[in-house]
């Protein structure tokens, strides 16, 4: 009984070490990461380009774009962009997968960015906030989420035509994301009152899902 009694007393212990020495490698693990995300700053905004490269958008305030390859090669920098503008944001690649078009958050313009140039441009302001960015590929235009102004703004791409409000609503004042489905529907999430929108290529308003 006596040795079964220490057995017995023995594995908890060596549980315990077990759980203890886990734990210290998940703690590792999370100082490792976080050292990282230091180092790189917080991601603020993803795409693909066309060769299925993951361009990533380092923090609001770095300015700098990365590109990381399929192989999950990191290429380091990319891109340090718009050194006038004060917090970029959102990320997508439009109809022709030649540019990349960056949103700025808080001034309300939306920039552009040659993949193979690198060639700088605008191609909207005036916006009240750039939250989201959503491109449709089949009518070439991209949709810019606008919670400042509880708007959705459609701008064509291909001609240097103005912005026209596709959609608002006093429910968008916290827009999270937009996304273009096959059919050009037009997913929005908001966060508060939190919601997914669904939108028909005209505008109307197809679902709501809560």
């Amino acid at each position: 009984r006596a040795v079964c009694h220490t057995r017995l007393e023995q594995q908890p212990s060596h549980r315990r070490q077990h759980r203890a020495t886990t734990a210290k490698q998940s703690v590792g693990e999370r100082h490792i990461t976080q050292r990282a995300q230091r180092q790189r700053g917080i991601t603020a905004g993803v795409a693909f380009d066309p060769a299925s490269n993951l361009v990533l958008l380092s923090s609001p305030r770095d300015r700098t774009i990365y590109r990381i390859s399929a192989t999950l090669e990191d290429s380091g920098p990319w891109a340090s962009i718009f050194d006038r503008a004060e917090s970029i944001g959102p990320l997508a690649i439009d109809s022709a997968g030649k540019r990349l078009l960056v949103g700025e958050s808080f001034s309300g313009i939306v920039y552009s960015l040659a993949l193979d140039s690198g060639r700088q441009g605008t191609v909207a302001n005036d916006l009240g906030s750039v939250n989201s960015l959503g491109v449709d590929r089949h009518h070439n235009r991209v949709y810019i989420a606008d919670s400042a102004r509880r708007t959705i703004w459609a701008l064509p791409l291909a001609a240097r035509a103005p912005k026209v409000p596709f959609y608002r609503s006093g429910e968008l004042k916290a827009v999270t994301g937009v996304a273009v489905d096959g059919q050009s529907n037009v997913w929005v999430g908001v966060y508060s009152p939190a919601r997914v929108i669904v939108l028909a290529p005209d505008g109307k308003r197809l679902a709501v899902m809560e």
